[in-house]
């Protein structure tokens, strides 16, 4: 048995090391369901769609479907969204200061 408990709890590490690489999914106020965010960019539950786009500053704002209203800069890098609907990722620094980790543009944006 002691020689158990080393190997159980490397097969414990190593499970739950493999879980956390799983893309997240994103649920819906409405049920909608979002599958596909990659794990390299979407971390614990910070991707979320994009219900609303507005142009000010040279910026665009854009308000996330549970209501986060972030500035985006309209050069930065882009992937390509699934089901032609905007996405973000966003998460926070050190400060709890909001900043964008991935934008998904649909095609032809």
């Amino acid at each position: 048995m002691a020689r158990r408990l080393p190997a159980l709890a490397f097969l414990a590490c190593t499970l739950g090391g493999i879980a956390t690489v799983r893309s997240h999914i994103h649920t819906d106020p409405d049920g909608q369901t979002v599958d596909w965010y990659p794990s390299d960019c979407c971390h614990d539950r910070d991707c979320r769609p994009v219900t609303r786009i507005e142009t000010k500053f040279n910026m665009l704002w854009m308000t996330t479907s549970d209501g986060l209203t972030i500035s985006v800069d309209p050069h930065q890098s882009r992937r390509p969204s699934r089901d032609n609907r905007w996405h973000l990722c966003v998460t926070s620094d050190d400060t709890d200061t909001p900043f964008v980790r991935c934008v998904f543009e649909p095609a032809g944006s």
